[in-house]
């Protein structure tokens, strides 16, 4: 399988305070805090949309997760990345 390559994502420290960017794999390897979104579909009736992650996906194959979500990328805003 060939490797997805993704955009730089935002870095911040411990208060999510931006300080600098960085590819994916390279925050992941080294532990960085980078930002990230979540999306939560929830129904008049309290029920939540969920979908199950791949079996084939590095991180939790085969778990349930939220609707849908992602990685801030560099010039991303939370709110811009939600949108896209």
């Amino acid at each position: 399988m060939p490797e997805i390559k993704y955009p730089p994502v935002v870095i911040v420290d411990e208060n999510d305070n931006e300080i600098g960017t960085a590819m994916l794999a390279d925050a992941w390897r080294q532990g960085l805090y980078h930002r990230v979104v979540a999306i939560f579909i929830i129904d008049n009736q309290g029920r939540m949309l969920l979908q199950l992650r791949s079996p084939d996906v590095k991180v939790y194959p085969n778990r349930w997760n939220q609707a849908a979500g992602g990685h801030v990328d560099e010039g991303q805003s939370y709110e811009t990345a939600t949108a896209s």
